[in-house]
């Protein structure tokens, strides 16, 4: 099996038919172990909430797909516990703390962060590390 963080940008594939859902659902398999800090679940629940907002589903839809969140196959980790090297990351990178609060948890795992953010992939893949992103798309 492989340990994988996974991010918002590819569990949000998980709720909600987007580009490379496919490629998102292919890490259910047994072959992978999901683990993402906790703060997955409140990013997830702002994409869901502005999917609503631009009326691509209704409040109840939105409810029922929030509701749903803790069942995704994901161990959550306490994002207190990797805060402050997502904060060396953040500032080393130029990039937001939520973006490396991930990285961050690749990092401190030895493995690698599945993204679908195109521009987080690219901020990182001329840095030590890049190792540690792979693009959702380059799993097919």
């Amino acid at each position: 099996m492989t340990l994988v963080v996974i991010d918002a940008s590819v569990a949000v594939k998980w709720l909600i038919e987007e580009v490379d859902t496919n490629s998102s659902l292919a890490l259910h398999g047994e072959a992978f172990v999901r683990i993402a800090p906790d703060y997955l679940i409140l990013e997830c629940t702002n994409a869901v909430a502005k999917k609503t907002k631009h009326g691509d589903m209704s409040k109840q839809q939105a409810r029922e797909l929030v509701n749903g969140l803790e069942s995704l196959p994901i161990s959550l980790i306490p994002s207190n516990q990797i805060r402050t090297a997502a904060l060396e990351l953040a500032i080393e990178l130029k990039q937001s703390i939520y973006d490396c609060l991930y990285l961050a948890l690749a990092v401190y795992n030895n493995c690698q962060l599945v993204t679908a953010d195109k521009n987080f992939y690219k901020a990182t893949q001329k840095t030590p590390f890049g190792k540690h992103v792979v693009e959702l798309s380059q799993l097919r």
